[in-house]
């Protein structure tokens, strides 16, 4: 996984509404990945999508 914005130094604060569905599901796999904190959690989510993407796009490349 790639660390992008991995400087705690440099860093924007990103403000989230989602659904009682949505934060069940981010609980739900905070909990089966031995993430404590939710925020932890959307974070990696996150990483895990871009990561994806560009998985995706280099092998749209190929």
């Amino acid at each position: 996984m790639t660390d992008v914005g991995s400087d705690s130094s440099d860093v924007t604060e990103v403000s989230l509404v989602m659904s009682p569905a949505e934060a069940k599901a981010v609980d739900r796999w905070s909990a089966e990945h031995h993430v404590e904190d939710r925020s932890e959690a959307v974070h990696r989510l996150i990483q895990h999508g871009l990561d994806a993407e560009t998985a995706a796009d280099d092998a749209h490349l190929r």
